[in-house]
């Protein structure tokens, strides 16, 4: 006989035997607070029972929207141990339920440890949310999760009310293109000058205003009509214009290109690089070709690597040869 009498009661239930939608995390909380006293004990017991036995990730995170105090010390107990999705939900239960320092830093510890991009953009998202917790978002503008980076950018930016500076092709944006790339080189490289940004506003120095101002370079009127062909699929890039740029326009150049390589597999952006050769453009191939050959990724990205890889640094070693040889030969 089911102990739940009432319609939200059986609704409750039918939500823990409901298969979730890739979006719904709990379970349904929308009926607890209907619940008769009776049926919300019983509903608790369950979820603590899913949450300790089954290691059931809903339970555990609807356990860090329900106030009972027997729900904190669950959460509490799962937050211990090596990195797992359990241990991860418990942590941010406990951030949602409790909120200070300590709970902030074991989340952002977890971000650190776990090898898990979805759930560490949703813990990313719930530091986004939580006062106080910029420097945790700093430490993450630098973890492999796209999806935490993306939130950590987004947080970082809006609680330092930089989002005036953000222009088109200015550094701030450049940074944060860059920390969006899927590529360690690309990702690392704007998660570094991000940090070095925020870090000092976390410390209460005040903003270089400078550090983020645009400068346009000598041919910028290029930009719009170069922004358009990179956003139309199908349409070549005019190589010429792109090679004229300059300053800070040909660095924001440079950072679209690695995102259309990194996440759009373009492979108009490999040929773009590889015949710019801006800072960094050969390290960039050459991880992008190693994902794509790890994942077998199929279409013509993955040969138009290998070609340009093989012949530019083909032509680049028999240089080194070259050299080599002339050395010798002035040495005798």
């Amino acid at each position: 006989m089911s102990l739940f009498s009432t319609p939200a009661g059986e609704r409750f239930a039918q939500s823990l035997g409901r298969t979730a939608a890739p979006h719904q995390i709990t379970y349904d909380l929308s009926v607890l607070s209907l619940l008769s006293a009776g049926e919300r004990s019983h509903s608790i017991a369950v979820l603590i029972e899913r949450a300790m036995t089954l290691g059931d990730t809903r339970a555990v995170e609807t356990l860090g929207f329900v106030g009972e105090t027997e729900t904190l010390d669950t959460l509490r107990a799962l937050s211990d141990g090596t990195p797992s999705p359990v241990r991860s939900a418990a942590r941010r239960g406990l951030v949602r339920r409790v909120g200070d320092s300590d709970s902030v830093a074991l989340l952002q510890a977890d971000i650190a440890e776990a090898p898990w991009p979805i759930s560490n953009g949703r813990s990313t998202a719930l530091l986004r949310e939580h006062g106080g917790a910029s420097g945790a978002l700093i430490e993450a503008l630098a973890n492999p999760s796209f999806i935490a980076r993306l939130q950590a950018s987004k947080g970082l930016i809006k609680h330092f009310q930089l989002k005036p500076y953000k222009s088109t092709y200015g550094p701030l944006q450049r940074w944060c293109t860059l920390s969006l790339c899927k590529l360690p080189a690309a990702y690392l490289e704007g998660a570094s000058a991000l940090q070095q940004l925020f870090r000092p506003l976390q410390a209460g120095i005040p903003l270089d205003e400078s550090a983020l101002e645009y400068r346009p370079g000598s041919e910028s009127q290029r930009l719009p009509g170069i922004l358009q062909s990179l956003n139309t699929k199908g349409q070549p890039y005019d190589l010429v214009d792109m090679s004229k740029l300059d300053g800070q326009d040909a660095a924001w150049l440079r950072s679209q290109l690695f995102l259309r390589l990194s996440q759009d597999q373009d492979p108009r952006s490999a040929e773009a690089l590889a015949e710019l050769k801006p800072v960094g453009w050969d390290v960039i191939l050459q991880e992008q070709l190693g994902v794509d050959k790890l994942n077998r990724s199929p279409g013509p990205l993955l040969a138009v690597l290998e070609s340009l890889l093989e012949r530019l640094l083909g032509v680049q070693r028999m240089q080194g040869v070259r050299v080599g040889l002339k050395k010798e030969t002035a040495g005798r």
